[in-house]
């Protein structure tokens, strides 16, 4: 009897991705490394594990080869790990010449786990890596927790030397005081020069917890975005040195104040500042009479967005910016409360006197109870004569309409009911129920104005949410509950958890 040999399997087919060349692939990781920016913007969607470098880096053997030598995959650095120190080392590498974008994360001591977080023993490691490539920083962001990671911050960027090509700069110090003693040792030293005072692309700020000699930061000009937050009043800016930041940047699009702002004590002008680009206004955490004082000689005629969140009585301020005189709120299109305190007939002067907007963003469960409920009251207008209606209609028209059959004479006049926000498209919400939103739903379908999206936080989400999810309402959960200034307020957990890739250091090296 003959033996057949063995049959051997025929390789799989080579599969269609292989056969694209290098440039169609470059272009494909171009796009997916945009839309994976704008993943992490958007606290709406649900995003973890690897970045999307990495993940076309593992998918084949040519795909790497093709993703490794493509430099604007490894643009973006982070620090949060004490293993993120040599996956930057080699994201720098990769780069070759392209502009960074880095975040350094450290942890508060309390939460520092020695080896795996970032902390004082760490931190100078993280900007001998980053430091070198200083006239390459497109973006830098700074988050320290304790006073010897600031001070640390401070020895660093005082001697980094300029950054000609820095775009957006935010440094954050977050940290729990104990007590009024402790901040004000920490604040009365004086702040150093960062950079050598020499960034001449900057056109974002944002300042949390940290100060600068004002009077010597010419950079505070042809700025695009402003953020001020948690400055004690013997470090805020004079209103003169507030005045001339604001006037030197004539295209401010954002301003955000966080119990910060211009010194109340200064000498100030009431002379108008018109920031005609303006579009989003952020105040948090801010005297109502402050803010009426700070808000007067502002001309914002493009404001689209206004936030707000404040714990204290703010009734003297909506009543300022309710009035039509001052035409503030004239052209916003959208207002977020994350928390207001103020009677509820002036909740209600505030939306009457913004009918066209069309985006309502509230955080339920930090305004008085009534806020929701006044969103249900109705009142009733007296409809037009038919002739007022068609006024200004019939006035071109060169051939006269029909003359129409009078109608009977009546001593009740016609009445039409007459909602809240009226234009109201989108709402988002935290701190309501399913029960709440399907009853919200409900009503504006009654009235004839229905509201087209809700947008419910995913910890409030119940069987009555999922229901109306189910149905014909467009209902979708966001992940992340945002302040004012949109930052992300995530629990810690997960925002490591998140951030760790899973990838060794073995597995991102070059093969």
């Amino acid at each position: 009897m003959q033996l057949l040999p063995p049959s051997r399997k025929s390789p799989p087919p080579p599969s269609p991705v292989d056969g694209l060349p290098a440039e169609l692939l470059t272009q494909i990781f171009l796009f997916g490394h945009r839309d994976d920016d704008a993943v992490k913007e958007n606290g709406m969607v649900l995003k973890s594990g690897p970045d999307f470098e990495v993940l076309v880096s593992h998918v084949c053997h040519r795909w790497r080869e093709v993703a490794t030598r493509t430099p604007f995959l490894w643009t973006r650095l982070r620090f949060r790990l004490v293993s993120h120190l040599t996956r930057g080392q080699l994201y720098i590498e990769r780069s070759r010449n392209q502009l960074l974008d880095i975040l350094v994360d450290t942890a508060t001591e309390d939460r520092h786990v020695p080896g795996i977080t970032i902390f004082k023993d760490e931190f100078n490691p993280v900007f001998d890596v980053i430091a070198p490539q200083v006239h390459r920083w497109r973006s830098f962001v700074l988050k320290v927790r304790s006073t010897s990671c600031k001070a640390g911050a401070r020895a660093r960027l005082s001697t980094c030397g300029p950054a000609p090509n820095l775009e957006t700069l935010e440094l954050y110090h977050y940290q729990d005081w104990g007590n009024g003693q402790n901040l004000y040792l920490s604040t009365s030293k004086r702040p150093v020069c960062i950079f050598e005072a020499f960034l001449p692309k900057i056109r974002n700020i944002s300042l949390i917890g940290v100060n600068l000699v004002w009077d010597e930061c010419p950079f505070f000009s042809n700025l695009k975005s402003l953020e001020f937050a948690l400055h004690i009043e013997s470090v805020r800016p004079t209103y003169p040195q507030w005045e001339r930041m604001l006037r030197a940047s004539p295209e401010l699009e954002k301003l955000g104040l966080h119990y910060s702002g211009p010194q109340v004590d200064s000498a100030w002008s009431c002379e108008p500042i018109v920031l005609e680009r303006l579009e989003d206004l952020a105040l948090t955490y801010l005297d109502s009479d402050y803010l009426c004082r700070l808000l007067r000689p502002l001309r914002m005629p493009r404001l689209r967005l206004l936030r707000l969140d404040a714990e204290e009585d703010q009734s003297s301020f909506i009543e300022f910016i309710s009035d039509p005189a001052t035409a503030l709120l004239r052209s916003l299109q959208c207002i977020h409360i994350s928390a207001l305190e103020c009677p509820a007939g002036m909740w209600r002067k505030l939306l009457l006197a913004i009918p066209q907007i069309t985006g309502l963003e509230v955080n339920f469960g930090r305004v008085p109870e009534q806020f929701f409920q006044e969103l249900f009251r109705v009142d009733y207008e007296t409809e037009p004569e038919p002739e007022a209606r068609g006024k200004d209609k019939d006035k071109d028209e060169t051939t006269p309409p029909p003359a129409a059959t009078p109608a009977p004479p009546t001593d009740t006049p016609a009445l039409r009911p007459r909602v809240l926000l009226p234009n109201l498209k989108i709402l988002k919400s935290t701190g309501l129920t399913g029960a709440d939103i399907a009853r919200f739903i409900a009503f504006r379908r009654s009235v004839g104005r229905p509201v087209r999206k809700f947008l419910v936080w995913r910890k409030d989400v119940d069987a009555d949410t999922e229901r109306i999810r189910a149905g014909d309402a467009d209902l979708q959960y966001f992940r992340f509950e945002m302040d004012v200034f949109g930052h992300v307020d995530e629990d810690s957990d997960e925002e490591y958890a998140d951030d760790d890739d899973g990838e060794d250091e073995s597995t991102l090296e070059d093969e």
